[in-house]
């Protein structure tokens, strides 16, 4: 064969795995993109549960809830996920005596980093010593407006 055939059937060969290996990468970036975009969703409904259980905001719909988003989360949840997400269940479980609030922060401060390095979030922004807490809507401990005496 001549040199310049030759030198052109390597060149279209590694033009094709140059597009192959791009399609095979792009096509993998994808996934991953809409992998983290499921497990975001599972992990905000999480949240959002786990806020109807704050303070004086429980309510026994907000305990069903906050238990079906635990279940549901370990579908998508990575392995250090779960294991944080089973020391704070543990913790806040109404069959522990030894219940602690430092305890709870703790935990439940590593179980939002642990989510946090799940979805991907950079070391800069989700550092060990970095502190979570949730609030609740204090609505409770608001009085209601009395209503005014009506116009006589």
């Amino acid at each position: 064969m001549e040199t310049g055939i030759v030198v052109a059937v390597i060149t279209a060969g590694a033009s094709l795995l140059v597009a192959l290996a791009s399609i095979v990468f792009s096509l993998r970036r994808e996934q991953a993109g809409d992998w983290r975009k499921v497990k975001f969703e599972h992990y905000r409904e999480f949240m959002s549960a786990l806020s109807g259980i704050v303070g004086a905001d429980v309510t026994p719909e907000g305990q069903r809830r906050f238990a079906q988003a635990c279940n549901t989360v370990q579908l998508v949840a990575s392995k250090q996920v779960i294991e944080a997400l089973h020391d704070f269940r543990d913790e806040i479980s109404g069959s522990n005596p030894h219940r602690s609030k430092e305890r709870h922060d703790a935990l439940l401060s590593r179980l939002i980093r642990e989510i946090r390095t799940d979805l991907g979030l950079s070391q800069r922004s989700n550092p060990p010593g970095l502190s979570i807490r949730l609030w609740h809507s204090g609505v409770d401990s608001i009085e209601p407006a009395k209503e005014a005496d009506p116009p006589r």
